[in-house]
């Protein structure tokens, strides 16, 4: 079941890729699902992502932002406790 909603998701990617950028080569379900592993896995693609579509790493950058998609970094924080808020304000 999950395999089969990765496959949508990618044909649906595919589709809506090759709808929206005409003149760029087409791309296949294989190239999207090696994409979202290395993402999720990595949680960046931009310069693999150009070179396996044979296009610009500033064209993967306009796309992504095109699609108000941006790059970020986790950043583990600490939890927030009952008193943070007082010794914010005593800080201050």
């Amino acid at each position: 079941n999950w395999l089969r909603k990765q496959n949508t998701n990618a044909a649906e990617v595919v589709h809506l890729f090759q709808e929206k950028y005409l003149e760029w080569p087409p791309i296949s379900q294989d190239i999207v699902s090696k994409i979202e592993k290395q993402f999720r896995e990595r949680g960046h693609v931009r310069r693999q992502t150009a070179s396996v579509l044979n296009i610009s790493h500033s064209s993967i950058l306009r796309v992504l932002t095109e699609n108000q998609m941006h790059s970020y970094k986790l950043v583990p924080t600490n939890e927030l406790a009952e008193d943070d808020f007082d010794r914010r304000i005593l800080f201050w």
